[in-house]
């Protein structure tokens, strides 16, 4: 069974080598991996090159710069295998990462399959096999089983047959994940950790407060519209999940110590209509505190924030 890895690579020369020396050494043989070097105006187009000139499995696609979203695309309409998985250009992963997830969806007759991020909090505590539709996007909704990356999984390529990850937005992952997991009669979680993420500038908390952070709340809204329509009895976790990203850019305003009228009477209204159901979630306490308070004053809230907590 052949595995397509795809890598989107953009002006990551400082941590390429890693990344590709921990693909091209997998313990898995049947892999072909796919570079689509993004417009990249540091070294990385040539060190893709350098790497497919000596190994056959590599195929490099060199585009101009037009996003991560169009890139995973790019790779996936370039991909021939049973199985597709990604790895961002600045990660790397364990010797085995194919081969682990592989055996996760054969053994268990599943259409994805998940592994641990090795340098962050397990989800699972053992091996989890989730066996209907039903239950695989109530897990992905209610839980942290699940999370919302596309990397660090293993999918059958055939679920991303009509699914793209949207052009020209910051959380593409939130736009399409959900929809895989949708697809999906059977999901295998595992429990080793296999994928290294590395924190960088460009992460969420990292980042300058910008307009575009609220496309996260557009992604939110985009996939409780999905649960509405196709799983209602999911709806109130659906919710929950909006104001979870609603806290998070609040935070990131309030830092920025930036209250634009339009923006806060949209997240003001999205408290009035969710908080409730945020408070029957799974999220911490501050995060609930919070909520509260920026339900009865967002302004306030977000002041009282500034400096003394994190919004989770």
């Amino acid at each position: 069974m052949k595995v397509n890895v795809v890598i989107p690579v953009y002006n990551s020369e400082q941590y390429l080598l890693q990344c590709l020396d921990s693909v091209v050494s997998q313990t898995y043989g049947d892999i072909s991996m796919i570079l689509v070097d993004d417009g990249s105006t540091d070294s990385s187009g040539r060190i893709c090159d350098s790497y497919a000139a000596s190994d056959q499995r590599i195929r490099v696609i060199h585009t101009e710069n037009l996003g991560v979203s169009t890139a995973r695309n790019r790779g996936i309409s370039e991909s021939d295998g049973d199985y597709v998985c990604f790895i961002d250009s600045d990660d790397y992963v364990a010797p085995d990462y194919v081969e682990y997830l592989l055996k996760l969806i054969t053994d268990n007759l599943s259409d994805i399959s998940v592994c641990q991020r090795a340098n962050g909090r397990k989800t699972v505590k053992e091996n989890k096999i989730i066996t209907d539709n039903q239950s695989c996007i109530s897990a992905f909704v209610r839980s942290a089983e699940i999370d919302s990356v596309v990397w660090g999984k293993l999918y059958k390529r055939s679920l991303f047959d009509g699914v793209l990850f949207p052009a020209a937005k910051r959380y593409e992952d939130e736009f399409t994940i959900y929809k895989l997991i949708a697809k999906a009669e059977r999901i295998a979680i595992g429990y080793g950790s296999k994928y290294y993420y590395r924190t960088n500038e460009e992460s969420f908390m990292n980042r300058s407060f910008s307009d575009k952070d609220f496309e996260w709340i557009e992604a939110m809204s985009e996939q409780k519209a999905f649960i509405d329509q196709n799983y209602p009895e999911l709806t109130s976790s659906a919710n929950a999940r909006i104001i979870y990203a609603v806290n998070k850019c609040a935070e990131k305003m309030s830092a920025a110590g930036v209250y634009p009228e339009d923006r806060m009477k949209e997240l003001q209204a999205l408290y009035k209509a969710y908080e409730k159901d945020f408070l029957k979630g799974k999220s911490g306490f501050s995060a609930k505190m919070f909520s509260v308070a920026a339900f009865f004053s967002l302004k306030t809230a977000m002041k009282m924030l500034h400096g003394k907590g994190d919004g989770k």
